[in-house]
């Protein structure tokens, strides 16, 4: 069977850095991710105002932008992209047995850079209406133009969500449940310079319809306003992809994000978790950096545990 220093999970900016490092040390690798590489950047930095600004070297850059140079980078260093999902890996030995849907193989140390997924709504009546219910904007909804759409979160998804539909003629509303949108100030601005209703005390509170939205019902401020939405944008942040974790039975804290010390080290020896999946900062710089981080000292492990052979 086929064995490795260390198998990488995600291919986002933590597993990305990951593997160029592991190649530079010389070390035995997988790069495994089982949908599009950097499709997270790719959907998250997607309009002319939140273009890349603060990753050194590269800036004012959308996210198809990033995400392609971060490819090409790979591509350029000719490692290799195992298009898998990952089933199962149990501890076996000081050794790691993977089952993935390409096959079963060995790793001596595993490196979850698996990132996260938008958090669903979790409203009565949208079980009947999930074909008008989106996660992000990185599909056509130009067939929405001209009606109105609810946008629900008030932070900096919503806010960028309700602009990049706005600009393809879409009537966005945001509703956000606090007071206070805690929007950036440019994001927050902009709503205002394209007269986006950014609603306040603002819950979606049931959904009417099936297959198609009939009545959206909002409280506002404790009164009930109906509204005729024909799609509900959910942006009410984000969810750890945590199920290799579990069943790992790594330590996560109360949101399900992987408890990692300073070295990116989980609570099981010999694996390390890398990028937003830990709960960190969410910052491609900052994964980018974990990412070489757990590479250094799963290499570090493999070279002690493994020093004699």
């Amino acid at each position: 069977m086929i064995s490795y220093d260390t198998l990488i999970i995600g291919g986002g900016p933590a597993g990305m850095s990951a593997a160029l490092f592991a190649q530079g040390d010389g070390l035995n690798f997988r790069l495994s991710e089982k949908g599009i590489p950097c499709q997270f950047v790719e959907e998250t930095i997607n309009t002319n105002f939140t273009n890349l600004e603060n990753y050194l070297g590269l800036y004012d850059m959308d996210g198809t932008s990033v995400a392609r140079i971060f490819r090409k980078h790979l591509e350029d260093r000719k490692i290799p992209l195992f298009h898998e999902e990952i089933k199962d890996i149990k501890p076996l030995d000081n050794l790691f047995c993977i089952n993935s849907d390409k096959g079963e193989y060995m790793a001596k140390t595993i490196i979850l850079a698996t990132g996260t997924r938008p958090r669903e709504l979790t409203i009565p009546g949208i079980e009947n209406v999930l074909e008008r219910v989106h996660y992000g904007i990185n599909k056509d909804f130009s067939h929405y133009k001209n009606h109105v759409a609810l946008v629900v979160g008030g932070r900096n998804s919503g806010a960028v969500t309700a602009v990049r539909l706005k600009e393809i003629g879409v009537n966005p509303i945001v509703i956000e449940k606090s007071s206070k949108s805690t929007a950036k100030t440019k994001y927050l601005e902009k709503l205002d310079e394209l007269s986006i209703p950014l609603l306040t005390n603002a819950n979606l509170e049931k959904i009417v319809g099936f297959r198609g939205i009939q009545e959206a019902h909002v409280t506002i401020n404790n009164k009930l306003k109906i509204f005729n939405p024909i799609a509900i944008f959910g942006c009410i942040g984000y969810t750890p992809n945590n199920r290799i974790a579990v069943d790992l039975g790594l330590q996560l804290d109360k949101e399900g994000y992987i408890e990692v010390d300073r070295k990116m080290q989980t609570s099981m020896e010999g694996v390390y978790a890398a990028g937003d999946v830990n709960g960190g900062v969410k910052m491609i710089a900052v994964a980018s950096g974990e990412g070489a981080i757990a590479e250094y000292y799963a290499n570090g492990y493999v070279k002690l545990k493994w020093k004699e052979e």
